[in-house]
């Protein structure tokens, strides 16, 4: 009697063990469940960085391009202005060049004859005034009231122009001496015994074409 109760009370050897492969089983297969979940996400995540760093270099990469684009632009600019100022650049002062030969219809060598010599004009000037005090020794006081000697060389080529369309240096050469005398009016005059005033008078080139028209 008693011997059956116990039997009948506990579980028998093979109901414990299918109890237990059951559990086994259901255990591996959460665990597999788990762990494709993980490959699965890590796959994903791998994925997701890629196309963000794929996105990233494409931005940057982009940002690099336009950076060199606006960069070879301003050269291009920079190289542009540089070649109009060496165009239009004369020896001795601002003059008009290739642009001149087109617009006033004058040579060039004429053009660049006309600047140098008013340039050496202006140069005699300026070392006879240097030398004052050497041609008028004794003073105590040299005052000088001086402007500045240089004339803006494409306002001399268009003043030419204007009065001789198509000139050459031979045709203009001794108005320009006629010119240099009414643009530039120095003075030298001795205001006291041991007081000597220079002074330096300069008239622009449309004040002198007024002058020659009656004021007009």
């Amino acid at each position: 009697m008693n011997n059956n109760k116990g039997e009948e009370n506990n579980p028998s050897a093979d109901a414990l063990k299918q109890s237990a492969k059951t559990a086994k089983h259901f255990q591996k297969s959460y665990y597999k469940k788990q762990y494709q979940k993980n490959i699965i996400k890590k796959f994903k995540s791998k994925k997701n960085n890629a196309i963000k760093r794929k996105v990233l270099n494409s931005t940057v990469g982009k940002k690099s391009k336009y950076k060199l684009l606006i960069v070879f632009v301003l050269l291009l600019l920079f190289a542009w202005a540089f070649n109009l100022i060496y165009t239009l650049t004369v020896v001795g002062g601002i003059g008009v060049g290739i642009v001149a030969t087109a617009t006033y219809g004058t040579e060039n060598e004429d053009i660049y004859a006309v600047v140098d010599y008013y340039t050496a004009l202006e140069n005699d000037l300026k070392e006879y005034l240097e030398a004052v005090e050497t041609e008028y020794p004794g003073y105590d006081e040299y005052v000088y009231d001086v402007q500045s000697i240089e004339c803006d060389k494409t306002q001399l080529i268009s003043y030419l122009w204007i009065k001789h369309p198509n000139f050459t240096f031979e045709e203009v050469q001794h108005e320009l001496d006629m010119l240099f005398e009414e643009q530039y009016i120095l003075k030298i005059e001795e205001t006291t015994p041991s007081k000597l005033h220079i002074t330096l008078q300069y008239e622009d080139f449309q004040t002198l074409l007024d002058e020659q028209n009656g004021g007009e």
